[in-house]
C-alpha cells in the first residue's frame, strides 16, 4: 500500500520527461486526468508567433521599430525586421501590461499599442479593416497611423484539438488580448466552442475563475507570455510552452519543452493511464492481504487442515511489492 500510489506518481511523471513534458507534482497528473475544458491563448500558442508586416498606413515604420527594438516579443521583432534603416535607441523606455510600450522622442511621448491604449488616452485613432495584429502609433498626443502585423497558425494545430476531442475535452476556447477580426478568424479556422479578445490579463483571470464556478469541472489554461502568467496561475491546471517566456514557465504546473501543442493529449492520456495503473496497484495490493491474511490466521485449518507456511506468506508478500513495482515501471513502455 505504501509503494501503490507515490511510485506510479514518480513513474508517471518520469514518463512525461522523458517525452519533454515537465510535470511539477503527482497531483497535477490527477487533475489532468479529469480535465473537460482546455483554455489557449492565441499568439505563440495557436499560432506561430513568427509575424511579418503586411500593412502601413502613415509614415509610422522608424517611430515604431524604434521603440519595439527594444522589445524581443514576436511583432516587435517583426516591424524592427520591416525597417531597414539605423535606429537610435529610445529613450524613458516603458512597458504597459495589456495595452503597449511608450518611450520618448524629439521630446515627445510616442505611444506604441493596441486600440485600448488609444482609447484609454483619449486619442482619435482611424481603426484597422484587415486581419492580423494592428500596432496603433501616436505621438505627442496626435494619431500617426497603424502596423498591421499577421501571424500563421502552427502545423498540425488542427490534429492536436481534434485529438483532444477524442480524449473526452467537452469545451475548448481561446482568450486573446488580439482584435476581435482576428481572433474571430483564428477561431473559426480551429472551429473552436468559444472565444474571447481584446482582453487584458486581469481579464483571462477573471474568465478562468467564473469558469471554476460555472462548470465544475477542470480547466486548463494553456500559454507561453509574460500576460499568460497570471491565468496559468489561476487555471486549475497551468500548461506553459517551453519556448515561451521564463515568467510563464514559472507559473505553470506542466512545461512543454518540445513546444508542441499534441504533447497536450498526450499528456492527458498518460495521466489517465496513470490513475488506472494506482487503482490496479491497489487492486493487488488489497487482494494479496484480503486472502493471505485469513488464511495465515488460520480460517481454512478448522475446515481443511490449511496452514500458510511462513516461508509462503514470505514469498507472496514479496511477489506483491515486485507486482506493484513492475506494474508502476510499465507506464514507461507506453506509447503516447
Amino acid at each position: 500500500l505504501v509503494l501503490s500510489v507515490p511510485l506510479t506518481y514518480f513513474a508517471g511523471i518520469g514518463a512525461a520527461s522523458k517525452c519533454g513534458i515537465l510535470v511539477k507534482g503527482g497531483g497535477d497528473l490527477d487533475t489532468l486526468s479529469r480535465l473537460k475544458t482546455v483554455v489557449f491563448d492565441k499568439t505563440g500558442t495557436l499560432t506561430k508567433g513568427r509575424f511579418s508586416v503586411t500593412e502601413v498606413k502613415g509614415d509610422v515604420l522608424k517611430p515604431a521599430a524604434i521603440g519595439e527594438a527594444m522589445s524581443n516579443h514576436p511583432i516587435a521583432q517583426a516591424i524592427v525586421q520591416a525597417y531597414k534603416g539605423e535606429l537610435p535607441a529610445a529613450q524613458s523606455y516603458q512597458e504597459l501590461g495589456g495595452y503597449g510600450i511608450s518611450y520618448e522622442l524629439d521630446g515627445e511621448t510616442v505611444l506604441l499599442g493596441n486600440s485600448r491604449l488609444m482609447e484609454h488616452e483619449k486619442i482619435a485613432y482611424e481603426k484597422a479593416n484587415g486581419i492580423g495584429t494592428v500596432v496603433y502609433v501616436a505621438k505627442g498626443g496626435k494619431f500617426l497611423g497603424y502596423i498591421l502585423v499577421a501571424d500563421t497558425l502552427k502545423e498540425n494545430i488542427a490534429d492536436s484539438l481534434a485529438a483532444l476531442r477524442k480524449q473526452g475535452i467537452r469545451k475548448m476556447v481561446m482568450l486573446t488580448g488580439d482584435r476581435r477580426e482576428t481572433a474571430a478568424a483564428v477561431a473559426e479556422e480551429l472551429q473552436l466552442d468559444e472565444f474571447h479578445s481584446e482582453l487584458l490579463p486581469e481579464n483571462k483571470v477573471e474568465w478562468m475563475e467564473k469558469q471554476k464556478g460555472a462548470e465544475g469541472d477542470k480547466t486548463a489554461f494553456v500559454g507561453d507570455g509574460i500576460n499568460d502568467a497570471p491565468a496559468l496561475t489561476s487555471a486549475d491546471i497551468g500548461i506553459a510552452i517551453g519556448a515561451g517566456t521564463d515568467v510563464a514557465i514559472d507559473a505553470a504546473d506542466v512545461v512543454l519543452m518540445n513546444s508542441k501543442l499534441s504533447d497536450v493529449p498526450a499528456q492527458i492520456r498518460l495521466s489517465r493511464a496513470t490513475l488506472t495503473n494506482i487503482r490496479e496497484n491497489l487492486f493487488w495490493a488489497f487482494i494479496y492481504n484480503l486472502i493471505g491474511i485469513p488464511v495465515a490466521a488460520g480460517i481454512l485449518f478448522p475446515l481443511y487442515g490449511i496452514l500458510l507456511n511462513p516461508m509462503i506468506a514470505s514469498a507472496a508478500m514479496a511477489c506483491s511489492s515486485v507486482s506493484v513495482v513492475l506494474n508502476s515501471l510499465s507506464l514507461n513502455w507506453r506509447k503516447l
